[in-house]
């Protein structure tokens, strides 16, 4: 008799010892679902299986979800997804940092030997948190990232989304969604 182990019905193993082939199968599932193993009996040196003797994936018993469990699936896997997220961020932040530090300690260094050296603007910020910390003795991901918002940087465009009190004191609304400023 032969036995085949099967990974969603690809033979991924075929063993003369049914032992053998459970043995497989169990380590196996360490690294696939164990759903999707099954074992197939078939006679030596043929493709007929032997009688009486059905798939594991035949005898398994498909249960619905309800809608309250696909709901909780669903919010689940939102939340999984937006964890993945924040922690992108968190990494590309950490990434960030690193690079940030290794600046300060070279713009410090070229301001010890050269006092006409000015900190480029963009990083002028950075570099008195950075030194704040230096002083406290703290200078590591976690307390600058507490200290640190972000750069933020003044566009035309800032005030566009943001309305203002008084903004629309001398609008007038004519026909559909029309608004004309006087």
């Amino acid at each position: 008799m032969l036995f085949a182990l099967l990974n969603k019905g690809k033979v991924i193993g075929l063993f003369d010892d049914e032992d053998m082939c459970n043995h497989t199968k169990e380590g196996m599932e360490q690294f696939v679902s164990k759903k999707s193993l099954s074992i197939v009996k078939y006679h030596n040196n043929t493709i007929c299986r032997v009688k009486g003797e059905k798939k594991k994936e035949e005898e398994k018993v498909v249960e619905k979800m309800s809608d309250d469990d696909m709901k909780n699936k669903t919010d689940i896997e939102y939340n999984i997804n937006l964890l993945k997220k924040e922690k992108e961020k968190l990494e590309n932040r950490k990434e960030v940092y690193e690079v940030d530090l290794k600046l300060y300690e070279k713009f410090k260094k070229i301001k010890e030997d050269n006092d006409d050296f000015e900190i480029p603007d963009m990083f002028e910020e950075k570099y008195e948190i950075f030194s704040v910390l230096e002083e406290m003795d703290s200078v590591d991901f976690e307390s600058f990232d507490k200290m640190f918002d972000g750069i933020k940087i003044k566009t035309s465009y800032d005030d566009m989304f943001n309305a203002s009190e008084g903004m629309y004191e001398n609008a007038q609304i004519t026909g559909k969604n029309m608004v004309y400023m006087s």
